[in-house]
């Protein structure tokens, strides 16, 4: 008996232990919840946000702390450093992932600047939501290194981080009741509407790659419709094909442009694209020659804040792409032609001078009437010392430099890989990349890129 009671009184107790152990993880998400009162003081919401997802839900989270009483500061985190947020009590992060797990370009100046290292954080208090979509390889991955950074930075999350899955409402919900404010009582966007396929026109017969088409939608709706150059459409791929992801297209059209009659026509410029094992892309090869006249497409129009005009309506514009990209150019241009202002500085590339030279007429009449007042179109299979839009750009470093100077704005759309990153290398040779990350957090140099 005495020798079994110490192994005895050792079971019990590891029973106990394990009792409690388990007691502990039922109830710790319990614990998190509610967060703890925040500190007293100025809150900061803070926003990372490429097509304008995250800013809008940034305005209404500062707009229900402000309808409870509380002094709210909203910004972009380009406009925050380390120190700023060293002397801040209240921090509420929102912010999405652009790219291959990257920040949007409103928080890329942050990221270089402040993010490398840990900073000394110790007296604030945040938290944060994270959107993203699942469908990428990175989900949410700007997001969760923000988190990981402010931690090791010292600062002290309130809840543990919140991650939204393409707007699920689920989690939208527990971002609100984290900050126990209520849930906005609008659609952070409209809903998806009806579209039939107007037109469809092949802009470059005879190209040696892909073809190229303008796409005219015209909307099943009497109501009048509203966005502005920058802005972007999205299209939800057949009903048939068990995708349920929708593309994104910047339009190139302007609500009360039209060559026809009746409701505003959305217009797209469209490549038929292929994947890399060769097989056709799904939404631009159905726009591009499965869909039919008057057949239709389920779209909806999204507001791009980030590539709108904006403040840069008085400032000469440097507008920069590649391919498809020229569909955000186009857009501006007809604004600007339209409402007169500053002249434009156009660089743009594609392939053929012969068969590529997408809206080369309308490029024409824009010089012709002083909206442009530079074009430089640069087409990679003709050869030549400067066969990349970057490449044109590193040559006339010293225009740039002359074109900023003037109070300049920068608008570059189109493709991501290669000529996005190309041209903001040159940009940063040309300026000096503390002068690209200042005119970025002063909103002169925006980008739409994919």
């Amino acid at each position: 008996m005495l020798a079994s009671d110490p192994l005895r009184l050792l079971a019990a107790g590891g029973v106990v232990l394990a009792y409690l152990g388990l007691c502990f993880a039922c109830l710790r998400p319990l614990w998190r919840r509610p967060a703890p009162p925040a500190a007293p003081g100025e809150h900061w919401v803070c926003y990372a946000s490429q097509t304008g997802g995250a800013e809008h839900l940034a305005r209404l989270t500062a707009d229900a702390l402000r309808a409870r009483g509380e002094t709210v500061r909203l910004a972009a985190l380009n406009a925050l450093d380390a120190d700023a947020l060293a002397a801040c009590r209240n921090a509420w992060f929102v912010v999405s992932t652009t790219g291959d797990g990257d920040a949007p370009d409103n928080a890329q100046a942050f990221r270089r600047r402040a993010m490398q290292t840990p900073a000394l954080l110790g007296g604030l208090d945040y938290g944060l939501v994270a959107l993203g979509s699942r469908n990428y390889a990175h989900f949410c991955g700007f997001g969760r290194s923000l988190d990981d950074w402010l931690a090791a930075s010292g600062a002290h999350p309130r809840f543990e981080r919140i991650e939204v899955d393409d707007h699920d409402s689920d989690a939208l919900t527990a971002w609100h009741d984290a900050l126990g404010i209520a849930p906005p009582a609008v659609p952070r966007t409209p809903g998806w509407q009806s579209a039939l396929l107007a037109e469809r026109r092949l802009l470059n017969p005879g190209s040696a790659g892909e073809p190229v088409y303008w796409i005219e939608l015209e909307r099943d709706s009497r109501e009048p419709p509203h966005w502005e150059a920058g802005d972007v459409l999205d299209v939800l791929p057949p009903a048939d094909s068990g995708d349920d992801t929708a593309r994104t297209y910047t339009l190139a059209t302007l609500p009360h442009e039209s060559d026809a009659p009746g409701p505003a026509r959305l217009g797209l410029v469209v490549r038929a694209q292929r994947r890399p094992d060769g097989t056709p892309g799904r939404v631009s090869n159905w726009l591009a020659s499965g869909l039919r006249p008057g057949d239709t497409v389920q779209m909806r129009l999204r507001a791009q804040p980030g590539f709108r005009i904006d403040g840069n309506r008085d400032r000469p514009l440097l507008l920069v792409g590649g391919g498809t990209g020229i569909a955000g150019l186009v857009a501006h241009l007809k604004a600007r032609a339209e409402t007169g202002g500053p002249p434009c500085w156009l660089v743009y590339g594609e392939r053929n001078a012969a068969h590529d030279h997408l809206f080369e007429r309308d490029i024409a009449r824009w010089q012709a009437d002083g909206a442009l007042a530079r074009v430089d179109a640069v087409f990679s299979r003709d050869g030549g010392a400067h066969r990349y839009v970057q490449h044109r750009l590193a040559a006339e470093a010293d225009a740039l430099r002359r074109w900023i100077d003037a109070d300049g704005a920068i608008y570059v759309c189109g493709s991501r890989v290669g000529m996005a990153e190309g041209v903001d290398a040159a940009l940063a040779e040309a300026l000096g990349r503390d002068a690209l990350d200042a005119l970025a957090v002063q909103g002169r140099y925006r980008r739409d890129v994919y």
